[in-house]
């Protein structure tokens, strides 16, 4: 091949021909890869010239002429060879790459292939100690054995392949609460807010994944960009706060039928928006065990269930409205706006019945042809359980408000709402504290109170019309309980100042005596009677001392004892109610002679 081009120079015009060399590249060799039976043979042989001494660089081109493998293969076979026959035929590590000859692939290297692609699950699985480190295609070829192509790539879109190739770990098909999705709808609908102002609207649904069962959502509006805007500008509308807020909502749950649906998930799957990858989120949910995993850029088939939800709503929810249906369109039939417009609160009263028709009317046939929540329930009767979060830990959850209320004597009223909201938290506390208060984006039923300085949790009210018997039961008891406490404290104080400040009281009237002649008749008929063991009716028994012994005691009672009571030097006599000599000796009497009546029995009694 030649070509020519013309040179101008002061001399004038002159054609010289260029001839351009044809490069001939030279033929790639393409080798070819070995079955099983022609590694283990080629193998052998490998081994029989090692042996021999005969391997050299004419057999290595021989054998790779003869089976088409590089040398570089053969050199790889012969040294997975010697390695093996070292350890009795089992696989050593390679000392330059410490990777096995051989991969086992089992389940729990297979769930890493969940809703990812093969780079990231091999890299998880050697990240988790599954696997030796190894190279991909080495990695890939070992999955391959085990799977097809189609349920490789069935498991990175999240589905369930065939029972005998994948179970979940804990032999059951779905557990709850594994894993939360989130995500961002657009209905493609220009709506007018009270006010009169344009607005678009975004839909944020919070969603179980392996039921299908709608937690929490909220409808939310953005400012449009242009007339032409369809999605509207990311800086206005919600939040991080307010995705936060959701999140709560969904981990608080509610309840149905007696039936709690709920809890705190393993993760949260979530597409890149900047709204769910913001490190406040993560720290939040990071206190709360809870992993955030978006999703790769441009692929949102890794979260497939949820986007297929969003056509679901499209095709029942706004179907029907002209709204969605009027305006420009792309080739493909693709809307690009809406030409006209519905009121903000209709299309999100629209979309709430639709979300309540989903969860408990419309079968679904991802879970058998159940409802989501029926489907929830039957893997309640299962026996499975969800873990649920206590009210100080969702309160750091709440949207903040900016706005503080102040406690009243029926509660805390929030300002510009008009609901009121209390709690056993709130009894005794002084009328007139104030708080900071945090609240929900659907759940207006509780609302948090916080330190307006600190910002530290005080507790969770809720709503007075709503209130349950428990809690109001609560409140009762915490009220009475501290009324008895105040009026303990109210009558202390009173009798310390009366002792303090008070006027003297009047000493007890003393009792009236006996004559000493009715004194000794009682008492000489009571020694007759009974040893002089009892006084009258009216008056007790004097006290004989600590250390007496009755005469009922045991046999084996101690020595010493008997001996301490023989020996007593004083007796623990006092006048009861007389100040009298001639009572008190009367009495003395009677003692004594009591003991001496009962001295000998007892000292016989000893052993």
């Amino acid at each position: 091949m030649s070509t020519t081009t013309t040179r101008r120079r002061d001399s004038g015009a002159k054609v010289i021909p260029l001839h351009r060399a044809r490069h001939t590249a030279a033929p790639k060799r393409g080798y070819v890869r070995l079955s099983d039976e022609q590694r283990v043979r080629t193998t052998r042989e490998l081994v029989a010239l090692k042996v021999a001494g005969r391997l050299d660089a004419a057999a290595y081109a021989a054998i790779s002429a003869r089976t088409g493998a590089s040398k570089r293969t053969l050199e790889g076979l012969l040294a997975a060879a010697l390695r093996n026959a070292a350890a009795g035929g089992e696989p050593l590590p390679d000392p330059r790459t410490a990777r096995t000859s051989k991969l086992d692939i089992s389940d729990e290297v297979l769930l890493c292939h969940v809703g990812r692609d093969l780079t990231n699950a091999h890299m998880l699985a050697i990240a988790q100690g599954l696997i030796p480190p190894c190279h991909r295609t080495t990695y890939r070829d070992a999955v391959l054995k085990e799977l097809s192509a189609n349920e490789l790539n069935g498991l990175r879109l999240g589905q369930r392949v065939l029972p005998q190739q994948w179970v979940y770990l804990d032999r059951r098909e779905n557990p709850l609460m594994d894993q939360f999705t989130i995500d961002l709808f657009f209905p493609r609908v220009r709506t007018t807010l009270a006010d009169g102002t344009t607005a678009v609207p975004v839909w944020v649904s919070v969603r179980e994944r392996s039921r299908g069962l709608l937690l929490a959502w909220g409808l939310f509006h953005r400012t449009p960009r242009d007339d032409f805007d369809v999605e509207g500008d990311p800086a206005s509308g919600p939040t991080a706060a307010t995705v936060l807020a959701l999140l709560g909502e969904a981990i608080r749950g509610w309840t149905r039928d007696g039936v709690f649906c709920g809890g705190l998930p393993r993760a949260l799957r979530c597409d890149r928006e900047a709204l769910f990858l913001t490190e406040e989120l993560r720290t939040l949910l990071m206190t709360l065990g809870i992993e955030v995993d978006p999703t790769n850029s441009y692929s949102s088939w890794e979260n497939g269930a949820h986007e297929r939800m969003h056509q679901v709503i499209r095709r029942e929810a706004l179907q029907g409205l002209p709204a969605s249906n009027e305006g420009p369109r792309t080739r493909s039939g693709k809307l690009r706006f809406a030409e006209a417009t519905m009121s903000f609160d209709e299309l999100a009263a629209r979309l709430d019945r639709w979300a309540l028709s989903y969860n408990f009317e419309r079968a679904n046939p991802a879970v058998g042809g159940l409802t989501p929540f029926a489907s929830w329930c039957e893997r309640i009767d299962a026996g499975d359980t969800v873990e649920r979060a206590s009210n100080r830990e969702l309160a750091a959850l709440s949207l903040p408000t900016g706005k503080t209320a102040t406690k009243q004597r029926n509660g805390i009223t929030v300002p510009g709402g008009g609901l009121t909201y209390s709690g056993p938290a709130l009894v005794g506390v002084r009328n007139g504290t104030v708080f900071a208060l945090g609240t929900w984006v659907g759940d207006d039923r509780h609302l948090e109170i916080f330190d307006p300085t600190t910002g530290a949790y005080v507790a969770t009210l809720e709503r007075t019309s709503d209130m349950s018997g428990a809690t109001e039961g609560a409140i009762m008891r915490t009220r009475a309980r501290q009324r008895e406490t105040v009026e303990t404290i109210l009558a202390e104080a009173a009798r310390r100042h009366r002792i303090e400040h008070g006027a003297t009281p009047a000493r007890p009237t003393p009792a009236d005596e006996l004559t000493p002649a009715d004194d000794a008749d009682e008492l000489g008929a009571d020694c007759a009677a009974e040893g002089g063991a009892a006084a009258d009716d009216r008056h007790e028994a004097p006290a004989v001392g600590r250390h007496a012994v009755p005469a009922n005691a045991a046999p084996d009672a101690p020595e010493e004892a008997v001996g301490q009571a023989e020996s007593s030097p004083s007796l623990s006599i006092a006048p009861q109610s007389s100040a009298s000599g001639v009572s008190f000796a009367a009495r003395l009497a009677a003692a004594e002679a009591h003991q001496r009546a009962a001295a000998p029995q007892t000292a016989a009694d000893a052993p």
